[in-house]
C-alpha cells in the first residue's frame, strides 16, 4: 500500500531552527490526514475544520516536532 496518493497535492511545513542545534525540520501530508489531524486537535467543529484551522494545526505540528527533536 501506498503512502501517500499520486492523485492528491502533498503539503510541507517547513521549520528553520537556530540555537544550540541549527538547521531544518519538515514534515509533509495530505490534505485528508491534515483534516483529520486539526478535527482531532479543534475537535471536531460543526462544518468541520476551516482551511485556515487546516493550515494552523499543521503548522503547529511542525513547531512541537521540532521542539520535541531538539528536546531529544
Amino acid at each position: 500500500s501506498k503512502l501517500f496518493s499520486d492523485s492528491e497535492p502533498v503539503y510541507m511545513s517547513w521549520i528553520d531552527v537556530r540555537g544550540a542545534i541549527t538547521g531544518a525540520l519538515s514534515i509533509v501530508a495530505q490534505a485528508d490526514f491534515i483534516r483529520t489531524l486539526a478535527s482531532n486537535i479543534l475537535g471536531d467543529p460543526e462544518g468541520g475544520p476551516t482551511e485556515e484551522d487546516c493550515k494552523d494545526v499543521f503548522r503547529e505540528m511542525g513547531n512541537i516536532l521540532a521542539g520535541n527533536f531538539i528536546t531529544e
